[in-house]
């Protein structure tokens, strides 16, 4: 029994969980991001939730550079308490959980967040080269120089 097998003995032992072959192909699809398109009652939460908890506990990803985007804050938050009770010796907070509308809310915020400091930084600069400028020019006039 190869790794990905134990994987799956182990979660439908232990979580009574049985994936289908596509379901068990989209766990093992590890290498980039994953489009999960189904009818409701499919097993799209279960399938993503096992692979979550695939990357984590075969792969080693560490859990907070996990991103899961659903569309609605009610599939969000029956992934997130979904996946605490698959994976309760993993903390639901390292996990990012969140609907497609705040992540586009988050790198809008910070674009903003680091243009505002971009421009704040350049702006600080001028005052500096100005305030540098004017007390030159004021020693200058005083023959301090």
């Amino acid at each position: 029994m190869n790794q990905s097998e134990d994987f799956f003995e182990t979660k439908k032992r232990e979580l009574g969980v049985s994936l289908n072959e596509v379901q068990r192909k989209a766990v093992l699809h590890t290498d980039g991001p994953l489009l999960l398109l189904a009818s409701p009652g499919s097993g799209k939460t279960t399938t993503t939730i096992m692979r979550i908890g695939y990357l984590i506990e075969e792969k080693g990803v560490n859990p907070s550079r996990i991103k899961a985007v659903t569309f609605s804050r009610a599939s969000a938050t029956d992934m997130k308490e979904r996946f605490k009770r698959f994976f309760p010796s993993y903390s639901d907070r390292s996990i990012d959980f969140s609907t497609i509308l705040s992540l586009a809310f988050e790198v809008v915020r910070e674009y903003f967040y680091k243009k505002k400091n971009l421009l704040s930084n350049h702006r600080r600069q001028e005052r500096s080269q100005r305030s540098k400028e004017k007390w030159t020019s004021v020693a200058k006039e005083s023959n301090f120089t």
